[in-house]
């Protein structure tokens, strides 16, 4: 989806898995190590992509599940996006539909936002879908495939359920091709989370201790002040007057 270019300075771990599965219903944990979001998958279909290999994610718009419609724009600056492709025939899909809301219900507060892409369904079966995993997060219709297809210079699905991370600079930055469990998609989302943008960082100010120490002066005083000053003083110590 494009975004306004940002430069970001980022600490990254890249891990490539290399090989493709198809629909599966895998159940093994990704190994996540490291405090900067190492992502692994035991089964080789989790990718993590560098920052400066990654390409620019596609605009998501079009109707949504159930009626309205969703638009690029509606995406909030700077979030990071979860792109989860489902069907409700799909076995793996039902499988990691309630870990996908879980974890959008304790991240969403930290700008990252959700959005399902609903394929090769019925629509009162995608709603009764959505209704039985109490789904809060948009889901467009993507019968067609045409927002799936659109990932094809990035991160190509080649699987359902497919899920796509969307950094901040609105690039793709990893994807998984199989079910996933909560350890695996909160380290997959974890990694991406850990990237902070160059401007979120406050300038290095110095301390006080550092700064220039200065004495201010007394402001001067003119002839006359200084007399009313004196005159003053003697009137108010008793002296007596001169007759």
């Amino acid at each position: 989806m494009p975004r306004r270019p940002r430069r970001t300075t980022v600490t990254f771990a890249l891990v490539c898995c290399l090989s493709l599965a198809g629909c599966s219903d895998s159940g093994d944990d990704a190994r996540v190590t490291g405090a900067q979001g190492y992502v692994a998958a035991e089964d080789g279909t989790v990718l993590v992509v560098a920052p400066d290999e990654r390409e620019p994610a596609p605009g998501l718009s079009g109707e949504l599940v159930g009626g309205g419609s969703f638009a690029a724009s509606d995406i909030p600056g700077d979030a990071v996006v979860v792109v989860n492709v489902w069907g409700s025939w799909c076995a793996p899909c039902r499988a990691e539909a309630a870990t996908l809301e879980t974890v959008y219900r304790d991240v969403r507060d930290q700008n990252v936002l959700f959005v399902g892409l609903n394929t090769r369904d019925k629509p009162a079966q995608a709603l009764a879908f959505l209704d039985r995993f109490d789904v809060t997060y948009p889901n467009l219709d993507d019968n067609d495939a045409g927002l799936q297809l659109a990932f094809r210079d990035s991160l190509p699905s080649a699987a359902i359920p497919t899920t796509w991370v969307i950094d901040r600079e609105g690039r793709v930055a990893a994807r998984a091709l199989s079910g996933l469990t909560e350890a695996r998609l909160r380290g997959m989302l974890d990694s991406v989370l850990a990237e902070t943008p160059l401007y979120d960082y406050a300038p290095t100010l110095p301390t006080a201790a550092a700064l220039p120490t200065t004495t201010a002066s007394p402001p001067a005083t003119s002839p006359s002040e200084t007399s009313r000053s004196a005159v003053s003083s003697s009137n108010a110590s008793g002296s007596p007057s001169p007759s």
